[in-house]
């Protein structure tokens, strides 16, 4: 069932459309991804879908009832309320409706005849109401969301003012996803989230029951969370059906059909070119006007223009010795505060390390202790000899913001300007982009250049605090073009785990104040943790059995072999679940009753509703001790049959 349709939308800043005759669908419980280089229109494509930003021509139809979020549910940061606070205030209307229906009981408990049939009528309808609107759960949800997006128990009575610009996104994403929405519209929901984080935000999107449109260049996180790519580029919006690595291959698939059909037209167009004029003049002539007619009418295919491939074959870098750094005892911090400690670890030449770990946990001031510009509170930090390092950083500290990107070259390093003009064109910079002012960048290009910069300086040794925040695809992809060839040594810390995979070949990973060494990728350090988790549940499970089997051990008798029945085990399973279907059905016939108690007074139906009110209690905490019993026993005969 469709709960969205946009038809020939347009949009235009002044004269020059965004974006025209765009039109596309959203179904029912559809995850769809809509990617697109920086400027593309994106981001104003929500806006106009919200009704943000108008639109020029076309119609957005939504379904009757249907609700749409997008991160309208502002959090104030400058009032004085606490972060619980400030996200139950989300449920305003749904709290409204809970202090109706504690005034009611109030109201019931003090009248009587005629007076009573009314309020119980009023508090069955508001019931229902409550009910359909999730009221029960409201608290649960907050708390799930909160703790997800990586805050704590000990946040919750934390001032507003108090959190930081990172952590006030994430409140903000928290305060949309807890009303759950028919429609969830995110743009760029994965910034600001470590990677704990990143696969609690996946995993509540995948079994998210609305539909959802989100914004977004995590790789790893489309092709985890969506079902449907659409692709706005140019202005115009092409739909594929998958995940982010099923797009790259049907993309590529309909740029070679479309090459080839430009190619067939080619050939076609000269073909007939010829006929014309070799035709001109003559008893043929009237032959070539008619298809000179008809070459002016056809419309011209043009090639795809592909994905530009930057060039780093000449970026060569001296050899540095065997061991690359060496971390001795290296502790950051203060006293209780300690951010790691004692941390022992060595980089060997041409490791491509990746450093992952929770926000907060110390990774950047790991790599800011390493490059001395924090000292370090215990330990030492030393490099290699014939080490040339070189850091990265998230400010871009080697760019001149109001030089052009051609001066940017010439004036900060020794090269000429044939030289510089080649080292730009290596890094995409051509012609047209020399006079551009560093400042009038985008994102991307800001990094392709400050990474050109850092390439100039010629190191063996490239330290990188999150070198992909804020990129679009296209720039990530040239990042990890040169990274992945790169012949020296790399040290990053990143919570883009695409880029992850992509790049490195052995994982640090901070837990508790220390660091744990993966010698693999990010895909492998996850294989690694699901096999260590498998391992833990399973001891757990042989824990509890052993602890089962000698609470349930008979006393040996003489002469005979303590063990405990299989068949009596069999025995107590089959009657558990039988007694377990019994108190099921016995509980739903209980909740029918006081549904019907609610709704239709009477004081025979008021008495009723009280009875079943305790029967319903007394059933639930029945069902509870009967799935523990069905659990120990379920666990002990297996533990027995694997004897």
């Amino acid at each position: 069932m469709i709960v969205l349709q946009a038809s020939d939308l347009r949009h235009a800043y002044i004269v020059e459309p965004t974006f025209d005759h765009l039109s596309f669908v959203i179904q029912e419980g559809e995850k769809i991804g809509l990617i697109g280089p920086n400027g593309a229109g994106k981001t104003t494509l929500f806006k106009c879908l919200t009704g943000e930003l108008p639109i020029e021509a076309g119609q957005i139809s939504l379904q009757k009832d249907c609700t749409l979020g997008y991160l309208e549910q502002r959090i104030d940061f400058q009032s004085g309320t606490v972060l619980l606070d400030a996200l139950m205030a989300v449920f305003a209307d749904i709290l409204d409706m809970r202090r109706q229906l504690r005034q009611l009981e109030e109201e019931m408990s003090q009248a009587d005849g005629g007076g009573l049939e009314d309020i119980y009528d009023r508090y069955a309808d508001l019931t229902h109401a409550y009910e359909k609107q999730g009221g029960y759960s409201i608290e649960s949800r907050v708390k799930g969301v909160i703790q997800g997006l990586g805050f704590t128990e000990a946040d919750y009575d934390r001032p507003l003012h108090t959190f930081s610009g990172g952590e006030r996104t994430r409140l903000e994403l928290a305060a949309l996803l807890v009303r759950e929405p028919d429609i969830l519209l995110l743009d760029e929901p994965t910034n600001h989230l470590d990677i704990k984080a990143l696969d609690w935000l996946e995993g509540y999107l995948k079994n998210y029951k609305g539909s959802l449109l989100l914004i977004s260049h995590d790789r790893y996180f489309l092709d985890q969370v969506t079902t449907k790519i659409l692709e706005l580029d140019h202005g115009s919006l092409t739909a594929y059906s998958g995940n982010y690595s099923r797009y790259l291959v049907l993309k590529r698939e309909a740029d070679l059909a479309h090459d080839k059909a430009v190619a067939n037209q080619q050939r076609m167009l000269a073909k007939e070119q010829a006929y014309i004029e070799k035709n001109r003049a003559g008893r043929m002539a009237k032959q070539a006007r008619g298809r000179e007619k008809k070459l002016a009418r056809l419309q011209i295919l043009e090639k795809t223009e592909g994905d530009k491939t930057a060039h780093f074959k000449d970026f060569d870098v001296d050899m540095s010795a065997k061991i690359v750094l060496d971390l001795h005892d290296l502790s950051q911090g203060f006293d209780q505060d300690l951010l790691f400690s004692h941390l022992n670890l060595t980089v060997y030449r041409q490791d491509k390390i990746g450093i992952i770990g929770p926000n907060g946990c110390g990774k950047s001031s790991l790599l800011k202790t390493i490059i001395g510009q924090i000292p370090p509170a215990s330990g030492e930090v030393s490099f290699g000899s014939r080490v040339h390092w070189a850091y990265f950083d998230q400010e871009q500290s080697r760019l001149d913001y109001e030089s052009t990107v051609l001066d940017q070259i010439l004036y900060h390093t020794d090269l000429n300007l044939p030289e510089s003009r080649s080292e730009l064109a290596k890094m995409l910079f051509f012609e047209s982009d020399w006079d551009k002012q560093v400042k009038s960048l985008s994102g991307g290009e800001k990094a392709r250049l400050s990474l050109l910069m850092l390439l100039l300086e010629r190191p063996n040794f490239i330290i990188m605090d999150e070198p992909t925040n804020h990129l679009d695809i296209a720039s990530k992809q040239v990042m990890e073009a040169y990274l992945k060839e790169y012949p020296g040594t790399l040290l990053i810390v990143s919570h883009d785990r695409y880029f992850l995979d992509e790049v490195t070949d052995k994982t640090w990973a901070f837990d508790n104040r220390e660091v744990q060494i993966y010698y693999g990728n990010y895909s492998y350090y996850r294989e690694k943790l699901a096999e260590q988790a498998e391992l833990a549940a399973l001891k757990s499970a042989e824990e509890r059995a052993d602890i089962g089997l000698a609470a349930k051990k008979p006393s040996p008798k003489k002469g005979g072999k303590n063990k405990l029945s299989k068949s009596k085990l069999r025995d107590e399973i089959a009657r558990a679940e039988q007694e377990i279907a019994e108190k099921e059905d016995a509980l739903e016939a209980v909740e029918k009753a006081l549904l019907e108690a609610a709704q239709n007074y009477s004081k025979e139906a008021q008495e009723t509703y009280e009875a079943r009110l305790s029967e319903k209690d007394q059933l639930e905490a029945d069902l509870e001790n009967l799935y523990h019993t069905w659990s120990t026993s379920s666990e002990l005969l297996e533990a027995l049959v694997d004897e």
